[in-house]
């Protein structure tokens, strides 16, 4: 199978051209009949014509794959190895394009009585798939733009035709939140992150959490999350950006540690001599931040989101200009005197004695973190990060997330963030994370999977021609579908 004879490259080109000609043909008498009788030309013009477009593209698709089907079904491998147990089984996938079927044959080993696909082992298309892996990571990208629901609408607007989508009595096509949460969960893939190419000799990492609905259980999931940064520059007026950011979210016990690996992975670790973290004073953050130093030399800062600082002030007194008192005392006065400045008020407001006293003892317990903070020229933005990049996925709607998989979307939305196409890297991995289970159980029982490094790397005449059509691209991947795929 690794050599396509001439005359099979032949056929396939004749039936592809007479298939191709004869849709052209249909194409332009409705377009003709159709622009005669519709007041909308234009809609009718690109309704028409996306809709042939489809058509064609899958016509194409599904001669090939029958081509390669019958070649192989009748080459000198397969009548080595394997009885032709039955013929013309039909199997349908949903496409961008939308809906399509090809029937192939069902193989037998000679030796072991095993069933086997050879078009759904060359196409990569697991058992039980009604979908083809370009929608399915359209789908799984989109989600983290949006939702799962929302994913399944867009995506499923993409497979509708234009003449449906204008028609007002016909629902468009939507993908359930159910399916796109079943391929997540099945879609077991790490994101490898490229090393930086440098090192800077200072660290800065914001810290926070977020709490995350749960299904099945009391009470939330604690998302824990770091953004690091090597610095920050102006890029406008009143605007500032971070420098080479990179965002890390996690759900753990251990979340300083995990954070750690990651650091590792992408720089030098043992370049880098001062690491500072921002945050909000949370028991987690100041104790487990140490885990950080790996070595003698490097330094772990605290520096105290000032955010969270003045939120306590705000906690003491309601009157704007007591609290812009108390600040100024923290900025320009020792702790002994900011100390007794804090301490007026639990007289002053005898009622709320218990809340005052608890705001002093935080606002003393981190002063000198937040001394170091309002020194810096850094500034802290962690609240509008969780806010844009975690909440915005995960707590801006009701919903709710099985803890067993909450990391998995971390990773995922992460990747996002940090510049990943998660939809290449889908269709990189799909055939590497899903097992690819080639016999559905109502025709057989045992699956025989090849390698396919062994099938056919083929090219195919049609792609000598015009690259800007869909049927192009149909065949263009078709073609590559077998080339062993390097992540």
């Amino acid at each position: 199978m690794n050599i396509i004879s001439q005359n099979f490259r032949n056929v396939l080109k004749n039936r592809l051209e007479s298939k191709i000609n004869y849709l052209t043909s249909t194409f332009v008498d409705n377009l003709m009949n159709n622009l005669t009788s519709k007041d909308h030309v234009y809609l009718t013009l690109a309704s028409e014509a996306n809709r042939v477009s489809k058509d064609i593209a899958k016509e194409v698709i599904i001669e090939v794959i029958e081509e390669f089907d019958a070649y192989f079904r009748n080459s000198k491998e397969r009548k080595r190895t394997y009885y032709v147990s039955k013929k013309g089984v039909p199997r349908t996938i949903t496409t961008i394009l939308g809906d399509l079927t090809f029937t192939r044959t069902l193989y037998v080993t000679k030796d072991r009585n095993e069933y086997y696909f050879y078009i759904d082992e060359m196409l990569g298309l697991p058992k039980y798939d009604h979908y083809d892996p370009i929608v399915k990571g359209l789908a799984i990208r989109e989600t983290f733009y949006t939702n799962q629901a929302q994913a399944g609408r867009i995506v499923g607007e993409r497979i509708t035709d234009i003449a449906n989508l204008t028609d007002k009595n016909t629902a468009p096509f939507a993908i359930s939140r159910q399916t796109i949460n079943s391929w997540l969960s099945k879609w077991n893939t790490t994101i490898v992150y490229e090393r930086h190419k440098s090192t800077p000799r200072t660290l800065y990492i914001m810290a926070d959490e977020k709490y995350i609905g749960a299904q099945g259980k009391d009470g939330d999931i604690m998302g824990k999350a770091f953004v690091v940064f090597e610095g920050v520059k102006q890029v406008s007026k009143g605007r500032r950006a971070l420098i080479n950011r990179h965002v890390f979210t996690c759900h753990s016990s251990k979340p300083w540690e995990e954070l750690l690996d990651r650091l590792i992975e992408i720089y030098e670790y043992d370049k880098i001599e001062d690491f500072y973290v921002l945050s909000d004073g949370g028991n987690w953050l100041t104790v487990g931040m140490h885990e950080l130093k790996l070595e003698s030399f490097q330094k772990v800062e605290h520096l105290l989101c000032l955010f969270h600082f003045k939120q306590a002030i705000h906690h003491i007194t309601t009157v704007e200009e007591e609290r812009k008192a108390i600040f100024q005392s923290f900025l320009n006065d020792k702790r002994k005197v900011f100390k007794n400045v804090l301490n007026t008020y639990i007289d002053k407001y005898p009622h709320r004695r218990v809340m005052i006293e608890k705001k002093i003892k935080y606002l003393l317990n981190h002063y000198k973190a937040a001394k170091h903070m309002a020194s810096s020229a850094i500034g802290s933005s962690m609240e509008a990060h969780i806010s844009h990049f975690i909440a915005s996925t995960f707590a801006s709607r009701p919903k709710g997330y099985k803890e067993s998989n909450i990391n998995k979307y971390f990773m995922l939305n992460d990747a996002k963030i940090n510049g990943i196409n998660l939809f290449n890297t889908y269709l990189l991995t799909y055939n590497q994370t899903e097992k690819n289970s080639q016999c559905d159980e109502s025709v057989c029982n045992t699956p025989l999977l090849k390698k396919r490094e062994e099938l056919p790397i083929v090219s195919l005449p049609y792609l000598n021609g015009s690259n800007s059509l869909p049927t192009y691209y149909a065949l263009s991947d078709l073609s590559r579908i077998n080339r062993k795929i390097k992540v």
